[in-house]
């Protein structure tokens, strides 16, 4: 049973970037997968990795548009942004030093961060995206 669905109400209206959100909560479902099957450990490096490296590319493309139709909260938006980076990549050096990160710890992190930011934070920025026709 995945630990995060896809639900409508986590769509921002613009294809791409809910593409990156499906592929973020595909990224939780995996880890808690292999987390039920003892093999959590193992990918917590690799699923990490992916995630930080997933997460600035989408980051990158979200704050393109924000620029593009002039978002007055991109400021605060971008520091939510650095904000998870920051703890991604405290998440990877310690599973790179051998510090045993537990995947629970990465799959709360993750879907709680998901969920707040999606329906708090990036649902401010689409009534501006549709006006300007970003889809």
């Amino acid at each position: 049973m995945p630990v995060i669905s896809w639900k409508d109400e986590y769509s921002v209206g613009v294809a791409e970037l809910d593409g990156h959100h499906k592929k973020l909560i595909s990224m939780i479902n995996e880890l808690h997968l292999a987390m039920n099957s003892d093999r959590g450990q193992r990918l917590v490096k690799t699923i990490i990795s992916e995630m930080l490296d997933y997460a600035r590319m989408h980051f990158e493309i979200e704050e393109g548009y924000m620029r593009q139709v002039e978002y007055l909260g991109l400021l605060g938006h971008y520091r939510e942004h650095e904000n998870f980076v920051n703890k991604a990549r405290d998440l990877k050096q310690r599973s790179e030093e051998g510090e045993f990160v537990l995947s629970l710890e990465v799959i709360h992190f993750l879907s709680d961060w998901l969920k707040k930011h999606i329906l708090e934070t990036d649902m401010k920025y689409v009534p501006l995206f549709k006006e300007k026709g970003i889809r």
